[in-house]
């Protein structure tokens, strides 16, 4: 072969990705992901030749002769016929010839086999764009999460695992990895199986497999929700293998009957959370769907179902939730059902940044054996609260023990699976956290063990309000306070109409940084006025976000010499019998976020009622203290916007130098 024309660019398969994407976006009209995913795909097979002959100078990714477009469509052939279904027979690249030869650039120096599977998955998931994947509320699940649920479950060589609503299937690559790390032999074909109605997600998976596992899993593109797709040509491949199978599945007459025959050790998923199912013929072969009594239905309920009955019995799941079904009121009807139809084992509650920068949902990890318990039986249920995400605020990944070979995501997730797995091998004998970890200081801030009674009567299944160490604390302000935060506040803020006033100051929750509380209103016209534009403040109320309280935005309204207005995103708190800055300060503490982060409801995002804000107990200090404390505050904020302003002048002396140094010293 002869010499590559071009250096190596690049040295991983994200970066590569960006770069041919831009070059298609700026030159050609084919549809990116399918272009980028061809010339993966036949690089990927090159590498497979290459290793098959031990000759790692033949890759016609360092050659740009006039055969490139040729040599690529040979090597997507050949890929195809071995790894079918990842594009039809006969595809070829819709990229003209000079301009593959551009677009093979970025690829010479990347080696597939040697990334690291988050790296691709990077990749992957920026082709697979928000407009594809977001609006259906599917988000490649973090690797360290996969990691807690797989290390939680233990999956052995012999068990079958399924994600019915797989993606790329993260969850199905790392329990084929977790058996062969612990059995030394790897996972066997026909234990994993992956579905999914997604064409792109079930390509990456495919892709996926054949990098991860040599091709051991098996994924299908199957609606795991209807059974009307299970016609039996479709299924025969799961109704092949026998340990999948319940002794009913021989009389099946339809594919409803066949989806129900399925049966699997272990399933680990995390189902799409947006959608709603309205098709009464699939509605009808769902209890929640009964019980919910509406004419539509969340597609992630059907899934919490429809997994419970893909599982044997004793069988284990691990499922990835949004917030609202475990602790939402208009939700019990599935955490009852869920109590009925199995033994719950654990929750895990994941901090709000974990699917950033692509969502803001809270989230949980609900951990469960599909097992009959009668409804008298009481048994201990394991609760832990992630407060390290491993990633920042903007959903960049933190990193710690940096070394030449790597670094490792800075969470807690691994801890929380030994202390599962603690747990589970001591059955549940001790209904307290002493020694389920090594870091007991650790453990009592961030584990719980409640009965099952006990998580009934409180009627919510969430980690954050089941916590021992919130309920502990909370209940302690409590006896400690002087009432609660309303009976310390005016009941009711005047609303803002829009057409009494020309312009306004308008403070949402961008306005505020949450770090000093400080908070920069924008100036609007009347006639731009947001309908979120709600509350008419006044110097001396504090303001509360009641939108993701994980960040404690709370601000002091200051001097504000006209007409403000804050979005009825906070709550408003307009102090009496109490200082502005007092309650400031209070609303600004660890204990009270905390005790509102027990409090957060809804699915995609979290989020708190004004009604939680005012329920709040608030504890009064001595009149000589409060008195100091809201000095202090006071001082704070003159000290700020004394920066602020010194910065501004600061500023406009450096524009003032600019000028001058372009009309020049001797002008």
């Amino acid at each position: 072969m002869a010499a590559p024309l071009f250096a190596l660019t690049h040295n991983d398969l994200a970066s590569a990705v960006l770069e041919i994407e831009q070059l298609l976006l700026a030159n050609s009209g084919e549809d990116p992901f399918e272009e980028i995913l061809k010339l993966i795909v036949a690089k990927l097979y090159d590498e497979c030749m290459q290793r098959a002959s031990g000759d790692y100078n033949t890759s016609i990714f360092g050659d740009h002769g006039d055969s490139t477009k040729t040599d690529i469509d040979r090597l997507l052939s050949s890929a195809i016929a071995a790894w079918p279904d990842i594009f039809e027979p006969g595809t070829t690249s819709n990229i003209p010839a000079d301009h593959l030869r551009l677009c093979i650039r970025p690829l010479i120096g990347v080696k597939l086999y040697q990334q690291d599977l988050s790296v691709l998955d990077n990749a992957f998931e920026h082709l697979l764009t928000r407009t594809a994947k977001g609006s259906m509320g599917q988000y490649f699940t973090p690797r360290h999460v996969i990691d807690m649920c797989v290390s939680a479950l233990n999956p052995t060589t012999n068990e079958t695992v399924l994600d019915p609503a797989c993606g790329s299937g993260g969850f199905l690559l790392h329990a084929w990895q977790h058996v062969a790390r612990r059995s030394g032999e790897g996972g066997r074909r026909g234990h994993f199986y992956g579905l999914d109605f997604d064409t792109k997600a079930v390509r990456i998976a495919k892709i996926l497999a054949v990098l991860g596992t040599s091709g051991q899993l098996q994924i299908l593109k199957m609606n795991s929700l209807d059974g009307r797709d299970w016609n039996i040509d479709k299924v025969k491949l799961l109704l092949s293998n026998p340990r999948v199978l319940s002794p009913k599945a021989h009389d099946a007459t339809d594919g409803w009957e066949r989806l129900d025959a399925l049966q699997f050790d272990l399933i680990l998923t995390n189902p799409p959370f947006a959608g709603k199912v309205q098709d009464a013929a699939v509605l009808g072969h769902y209890a929640l769907a009964q019980r919910s009594k509406g004419k539509n239905v969340d597609r992630d309920l059907l899934f919490i179902e429809r997994c419970v009955r893909f599982l044997r019995e004793d069988g284990r799941m691990a499922i990835v939730l949004p917030q609202g079904v475990l602790c939402n009121s208009n939700a019990r009807y599935v955490r009852d059902w869920i109590l009925e139809n199995t033994k719950v084992l654990g929750v895990v509650g994941l901090h709000p940044y974990t699917f950033l920068p692509h969502t803001g949902a809270k989230t949980s990890v609900l951990l469960l054996e599909k097992r009959h318990v009668p409804q008298n039986e009481d048994y201990p249920i394991f609760f832990a609260v992630s407060s390290k995400s491993g990633k920042s605020s903007a959903g960049e990944f933190l990193y710690s023990n940096v070394a030449a070979d790597g670094a490792t995501v800075d969470h807690d997730l691994i801890l929380i699976a030994d202390a599962f797995s603690n747990f589970i091998s001591r059955k549940g004998d001790s209904v307290t956290t002493t020694g389920l970890s090594a870091q007991q200081g650790w453990a009592e801030q961030h584990l719980s063990i409640r009965l099952k009674s006990y998580v009934q009567k409180s009627a919510r299944l969430d980690a954050e309000f089941l916590s021992t160490h919130s309920g502990q604390m909370e209940g302690q302000l409590r006896t400690k306070s002087s009432g609660t935060v309303r009976d310390f506040v005016a009941p009711q803020i005047a609303r803002f109409k829009p057409n009494s006033v020309t312009e306004f100051s308008y403070i949402d929750i961008s306005s505020v940084d949450p770090a000093t509380g400080l908070a920069k209103p924008q100036r609007l016209a009347c006639d731009k006025a947001p309908g979120r534009a709600q509350y008419l403040v006044k110097p001396g109320d504090v303001l509360v976000s009641t939108v993701r309280p994980e960040r404690n935005a709370v601000s002091l309204v200051r001097e504000t010499g006209d007409v403000t207005v804050a979005s009825n995103g906070f709550c408003v708190l307009r102090p009496r019998g109490v200082t502005p800055e007092y309650l400031f300060a209070y609303c600004k503490t660890e204990h009270f976020r905390r005790m509102l982060m027990r409090y957060v409801a809804a699915s995609m995002y979290p989020a708190v009622s004004d009604n939680d804000v005012l329920d709040m107990p608030l504890v009064i200090p001595p009149e000589k203290e409060m008195a100091a404390i809201s000095k202090g505050v006071d001082e704070a904020f003159r000290k700020f916007e004394e920066a602020g302003r010194l910065l501004r002048e600061a500023v406009d002396q450096t524009e003032a130098a600019i000028e001058a140094g372009e009309r020049g010293p001797d002008n």
